[in-house]
């Protein structure tokens, strides 16, 4: 993790044992990130309409909120996210509507070992091929004049990303768009830093370090856990820490031993989906890897790529692709 404390690889390999739950800050990103792609698409699009349409595609999630049950609930939803969310949203997607916009692009960078998918990328500059401006939304709490720890080691990685992607043949401005603050306000500037750049692929190597460690010596990342100090990890999280410790040193050792084996078997299953098993009965997988390290001839006679497909239509009111292929 990245905080004000610095580069914290021990915060992820706390979050990898620490349950995911649905808030209504998560459901609020969504339904913020919903009316994003609809006003890009849209500009002047209404926003009851849109709305609705978010909470119709995220209505079993809204169901499981513990708030869910209150009369007021959907209409106090709508207020937080009508003002400032969308109006932000609106006034800056207006001023960009004459620029060609890429919306959550994909971008694969080997060279660096991470990969990502962009919020936004913006054609600056039509006439100039090679300015772009890259970025990422972020619907939370505002700070006051800069950008979060967090989010700008984000926008960097994007820097790296597209850099490496393009060959060096695409320059970004980067920034953070935080859709609680006013629009005047709400696009952060993140600068290019060749030695935070360092810094955060080192910190990349550090957790693809620990992944492997879990998958073949659980027991020695666990007992580092136990080790930690609630200041080693960020404020949020320190709870979280001492629960997890309580729990580990009280098991038995028939108990331990179980943990740490399933630990292990879980993180092999992992490094075999995103890695693959290598050559097995003649046929060579590399999991997920397969994307980048296989050829289009390779993937075509796997039959896992459709290499002539095309895009020729698509259907705003039916939200309806048509491939070609």
């Amino acid at each position: 993790g990245v905080t004000h404390q610095g580069h914290n690889p021990w915060a992820f390999l706390l979050g990898r044992f620490l349950r995911s739950s649905l808030s209504e800050e998560k459901m609020v990103g969504n339904i913020v990130n919903d009316l994003y792609d609809e006003l890009l698409q849209k500009p002047q699009a209404d926003f009851d309409r849109c709305f609705e349409k978010s909470c119709t595609r995220n209505a079993a999630r809204l169901v499981l909120l513990p708030s869910a049950d209150a009369p007021q609930f959907i209409e106090d939803l709508r207020a937080k996210i009508i003002t400032p969310h969308f109006n932000t949203l609106s006034a800056l997607v207006k001023q960009w509507r004459a620029k060609p916009i890429y919306i959550e692009p994909t971008i694969l960078a080997p060279r660096y070992g991470v990969q990502g998918r962009l919020d936004t990328l913006l054609h600056l500059h039509t006439n100039v091929p090679t300015e772009y401006g890259l970025f990422e939304l972020k619907s939370g709490t505002v700070p006051k004049n800069d950008v979060w720890p967090n989010n700008a080691a984000q926008a960097q990685l994007y820097q790296l990303m597209l850099e490496a992607f393009s060959e060096g043949q695409i320059r970004a401005t980067t920034g953070v768009l935080y859709t609680k603050a006013e629009p005047n306000n709400a696009l952060r500037a993140v600068p290019e830093d060749r030695a935070r750049h360092r810094v955060l692929i080192q910190l990349r190597n550090q957790l693809a370090d620990i992944e492997f460690t879990l998958a073949k010596s659980p027991g020695q990342l666990l007992n580092k856990l136990l080790q930690l100090e609630p200041q080693e990890v960020p404020r949020y999280m320190q709870g979280s820490l001492e629960t997890f410790q309580s729990a580990l040193r009280s098991a038995r050792n028939f108990e331990r031993a179980y943990f740490e084996a399933f630990v292990g078997f879980v993180a092999r299953e992992h490094l075999l989906a995103r890695l693959g098993s290598g050559d097995w009965q003649g046929e060579r997988s590399d999991g997920f890897a397969d994307l980048w390290r296989k050829t289009i001839p390779e993937k075509a006679r796997a039959y896992s790529v459709i290499a002539e497909c095309k895009t020729i239509g698509y259907d705003p009111h039916e939200n309806l692709v048509t491939l070609q292929f």
